[in-house]
């Protein structure tokens, strides 16, 4: 059974029991930069049978002061009164609360305008519709030179032959059936290269072409 705790809690008896924790230095330190808080200190000391009772109920009233709203934001102002030298906390928060000025008629009208914000509907822009304009042009006009094109599946040269058809260049071919690869050079109106598989070429060596395409025959 557990040993009887008589002394009553208080914020300067959990401090004593946090010293006499730091004193005992049973677990390792914390890594670099990083430094134990009441917690981790008295559950340290909770390691030690004789005053693991006590260790614990410092660590439930640790937690119930914690849960006290009142108490919760008085520990708050204590502790972040470390990095905020010259001030300190107010005896009676109750009077100062008291003693706050109104709130005017602008802060009202600001809160009512944030409101108001919240139930707006962002704004989402729509463009208006319109047709698509007429091609000005041939895609082929003003292109200087040749257009080019390689096929990477050629077979026997149908699409080659589309192409060629409608006036680009043949720079390459690849297809790996000899007779099949023969009609495509044919059909294609002539090739610049002619490889057997793209799989055993050196991407930076394919030929630079404008249209690369791979008929599905």
């Amino acid at each position: 059974m557990a040993e009887e705790v008589q002394e009553t809690p208080s914020a300067g008896w959990v401090q004593a029991l946090v010293d006499e924790a730091k004193a005992k230095a049973l677990f390792k330190d914390l890594p670099a930069g990083r430094e134990k808080g009441e917690v981790i200190w008295l559950m340290e000391l909770a390691s030690v049978k004789e005053r693991r009772p006590h260790a614990m109920q410092a660590l439930l009233w640790l937690q119930q002061q914690r849960e006290d709203g009142r108490a919760r934001m008085t520990r708050s102002i204590v502790d972040c009164g470390i990095h905020l030298p010259g001030t300190e906390l107010c005896g009676d928060h109750g009077a100062w609360v008291a003693h706050e000025p109104s709130t005017t008629e602008d802060h009202a009208r600001q809160r009512q305008e944030i409101r108001d914000s919240q139930r707006i509907t962002p704004f989402v822009y729509e463009p208006e519709k319109t047709e698509m304009g007429k091609a000005d042009r041939h895609p082929w006009h003003g292109v200087a030179g040749n257009i080019y094109f390689g096929d990477v599946g050629a077979g026997s040269g149908l699409f080659a032959a589309v192409f060629a058809a409608a006036g680009a260049k043949c720079r390459f071919l690849m297809e790996p059936e000899g007779q099949k690869r023969q009609r495509a050079v044919v059909n294609a109106g002539g090739a610049e290269h002619v490889f057997d598989t793209v799989q055993q070429m050196d991407p930076m060596e394919v030929p630079w072409v404008h249209v690369l395409q791979g008929g599905p025959e």
